[in-house]
């Protein structure tokens, strides 16, 4: 809204490059002070990890993979 003139293309940047998650579906932050990360997957595991971009490891916080279904992708 505004002006006339198309937006400069969007340029991507990993947030976290030495960490990979499998399928991720939703990044949220703790809210409670401890500056905390965590990724919920479709296969039903949250991992967790310090909110720096230098970290290099995810931690499993939540496995219910055995309870979640997940048919037709």
């Amino acid at each position: 809204m505004g002006s006339p003139d198309p937006l400069p293309p969007m340029e991507f940047e990993r947030a976290f490059p030495n960490i990979r998650i499998s399928r991720p579906v939703m990044p949220t932050h703790a809210g409670d002070g401890s500056d905390r990360m965590f990724v919920v997957t479709q296969d039903g595991i949250i991992y967790v990890f310090p909110n720096r971009p230098d970290v290099d490891k995810a931690t499993k916080f939540l496995d219910i993979s055995a309870r979640v279904s997940r048919p037709g992708g």
